[in-house]
């Protein structure tokens, strides 16, 4: 009897890890929906197709994501894919008139490098091996969540009428945006030396395990070059 009784709360325990990327992968589809009726409604100079490819980029990672979290719920790996899907619709809160949602857009639009910089260092495990590591990824979301202080509000051009805006002189402009978009190269070139050593001295298994990661990436990095 006692047997018996455990079943139900045995089979409703195994169910539990399914809600969550089942709820995310959810949420994420409504969202991709919700930014491309706004991109679409609001296209600020973009074709049909770029819009398409830059809503797809965000929700292949989200569903690819969320597979991955549903088969190893102990794996961060799908978690970190499911968030960077998110992450990457926050740039769509411009496409909103309200200047506050606006503003956020704008000044948050590259939060998700931080958690892309998270996913590609910790891949294919999900965890931060080293210390090196612990320290790039730092490094990484600081300047995602930080690095548009100085070009969007301490020095933003002269013509900016962001909310969010303290200052404006177009030449301080210039110099921090210089130095903004060397700090980007340089951290980007530094993820992928860092993606290119854990890929060296994986096992088989591990870069194998690569493939859905490579190829989900694949729809994002075409919307972010075009």
């Amino acid at each position: 009897m006692v047997e018996a009784a455990s079943l139900p709360h045995a089979r409703l325990g195994a169910h539990r890890p399914a809600v969550l990327p089942l709820a995310a992968s959810l949420v994420g589809v409504a969202i991709a929906l919700l930014a491309l009726i706004a991109d679409l409604h609001h296209p600020g100079g973009e074709s049909a197709a770029a819009i398409v490819l830059h809503v797809a980029g965000g929700l292949t990672y989200v569903l690819v994501g969320g597979a991955a979290w549903l088969r190893r719920p102990h794996n961060r790996t799908g978690v970190l894919m499911v968030t960077v899907g998110l992450a990457w619709f926050v740039q769509d809160l411009e496409h909103l008139t309200a200047p506050l949602p606006y503003a956020l857009g704008d000044y948050f639009f590259i939060a998700y490098f931080g958690l892309l910089g998270h996913l590609v260092v910790a891949f294919p495990s999900g965890r931060l091996e080293t210390r090196t590591d612990r320290v790039v990824v730092t490094a990484a979301y600081l300047w995602a969540l930080g690095g548009n202080l100085f070009t969007h509000v301490l020095f933003a051009p002269a013509g900016s009428t962001e909310l969010l805006v303290l200052h404006r002189d177009a030449t301080q402009y210039a110099i921090f945006d210089a130095i903004q978009q060397g700090l980007d190269a340089t951290l980007c070139v530094t993820l992928v030396a860092l993606v290119v050593f854990h890929y060296g001295r994986g096992t088989p298994p591990a870069r194998r395990a690569l493939g859905p990661a490579v190829w989900a990436s694949g729809p994002m990095l075409l919307a972010a070059i075009l």
